[in-house]
């Protein structure tokens, strides 16, 4: 599959995969022509500091005027002038993290913080590695009013006009402080999806991270695999692709290979119709980028890979305008068999815990 890639899609594969291949990697960077594109592309798909680290580990990649196989000496000077900036705007975000939930915590309120701001010091060595634009954060529409409030308090404004009715606002509402922004969901995706993930459920089962000061609240382990395939998925048939979600999904695979319960998770896949599109992603993971599963994972679920799901992936990499789909984005009605087992499998899976 690897041969079916133009170079630049290379760099970013390599860049994101656990277990890069050195020797493919310095095929595609001798066959390099436009490094400007180059690294704007590994920017705008949010790699460009994963490309410098990988880089800087191999000294025979960054060592200039060794050979055709390494970095020109001004290409290095902008990715480090990206990475850079990406630290700047992440100390920022933290700050604001910091601030935003000690407001939360104040007033006791339970807003669990996820996605970019919630990966990005436990899953990545260095700050500025993953790109942070915002501060997602889940919670219930009865709680809206009062986390605005504690916003606002603090200088954020609403990007729009919020609905404060009480009904669930699937359309996430952006808060915004000079070049900070806070986003608010009480969904976890938008409607008309082939599956049906309940941002209630995920609230409920959120875990506290009382590492930090104060202590937040995360997604269950569960929770946050599913939610990071099915936007890794969703992304995939949007105009702008991001695959800095694929470096995350494969970083939670193998920071928690040993906590991921596998029957729990594919309980919660199950009553949310979720499973085909979840193990979808979990396979690309493994097979393009060297994310660990288990091998029952593999010997089931490896056929369920889409043809169109690898060309819309190609499409992106290889710079091309890739289709929309509409039966990814079809909307399933009703209750299953599965959806009923998947209930009652994780009333089981959690009297166990």
């Amino acid at each position: 599959m690897m041969t079916q890639f133009s170079p630049s899609a290379l760099l970013i594969l390599s860049a994101v995969s656990l277990t890069p291949d050195i020797s493919v990697l310095k095929r595609a960077i001798a066959e390099t022509e436009d490094w400007d594109a180059a690294c704007d592309k590994l920017k705008k798909t949010g790699v460009a500091g994963l490309f410098l680290d990988l880089v800087e580990n191999y000294p025979e990649l960054s060592e200039v005027d060794k050979s055709e196989t390494t970095l020109p000496k001004e290409v290095l000077a902008k990715l480090r002038q990206i990475y850079l900036k990406s630290i700047t705007r992440t100390v920022v975000l933290f700050d604001s993290y910091r601030e935003v939930s000690t407001a939360f915590h104040k007033k006791n309120l339970k807003v669990v913080f996820f996605r970019g701001i919630s990966l990005t010091n436990t899953l990545y060595n260095k700050q500025g590695l993953r790109p942070l634009n915002s501060i997602d954060i889940l919670i219930t529409a009865d709680t809206y009013p009062i986390v605005m409030e504690q916003l606002e308090s603090i200088g954020f404004r609403p990007a729009r006009q919020p609905f404060l009715s009480g009904k669930d606002d699937n359309e996430p509402l952006k808060m915004i402080r000079n070049e900070e922004s806070v986003v608010i969901h009480t969904g976890i995706h938008p409607p008309g999806m082939e599956y049906r993930l309940s941002a209630k459920d995920m609230y409920d089962r959120a875990v506290q991270d009382t590492n930090g000061n104060p202590p937040v609240y995360m997604l269950d382990l569960s929770d946050l695999l599913i939610d990071t395939c099915t936007l890794a998925h969703r992304n995939l048939f949007e105009p702008t692709f991001n695959i800095s979600l694929y470096a995350d999904l494969v970083r939670i695979l193998k920071t928690h290979e040993d906590q991921i319960n596998w029957e729990k998770m594919m309980g919660y896949c199950w009553v949310s119709d979720a499973e085909y599109v979840v193990m979808e992603q979990l396979i690309i993971a493994h097979q393009l980028f060297g994310a660990p599963l288990p091998p029952r994972i593999k010997q089931v679920y490896t056929s369920w890979v889409k043809e169109e799901t690898i060309r819309q992936l190609m499409e992106h990499l290889n710079d091309k305008q890739p289709q929309a789909n509409e039966t990814n984005h079809t909307e399933k009605k009703g209750w299953s068999i599965k959806k009923l087992w998947g209930k009652l499998f994780i009333k089981i899976i959690n009297k166990r815990i």
